[in-house]
């Protein structure tokens, strides 16, 4: 079985994010509409019997909330794998560089253990100016 490419899972994520982001502004927009949200049905009865008949209305829900809020999950969960994915490969990737390198360098760190990153920008307190 073929492993799937880094560049691949990076545009995979790209598009699940986008679809991603336009699928919360479509849930967004559709709670923003409380129309949608509340439904209706009324019927009216003449005060007496000669009065004038109304039809009766009825609005239907047309947005469930709680199918807003599933679909809004489902969507977090696609993004969240594909984010997942792509952290793993990495991470993978890199343990490997760092075994490889272990193996050839005795000075190189012990396995399980993270280097210290420092800044390689000289700050202005480092420069020796004080005023």
């Amino acid at each position: 079985m073929a492993q799937t490419q880094l560049n691949q899972i990076v545009a995979l994520e790209k598009g699940v994010k986008a679809r991603a982001h336009a699928d919360f502004t479509a849930a967004h927009h559709q709670l923003q509409k409380t129309a949608l949200l509340s439904g209706i049905s009324r019927t009216y009865k003449p005060k007496d019997e000669e009065g004038e008949q109304l039809p009766p209305e009825s609005t239907r829900v047309q947005v469930q909330a709680e199918d807003v809020l599933r679909d809004t999950a489902a969507t977090q969960l696609r993004m969240t794998r594909g984010t997942s994915r792509k952290r793993r490969r990495v991470l993978g990737r890199i343990r490997n560089l760092c075994v490889r390198d272990s193996r050839s360098r005795p000075t190189a760190l012990p396995a399980g253990t993270r280097p210290l990153l420092r800044s390689t920008a000289a700050s202005p307190e480092d420069s020796g100016s004080q005023r």
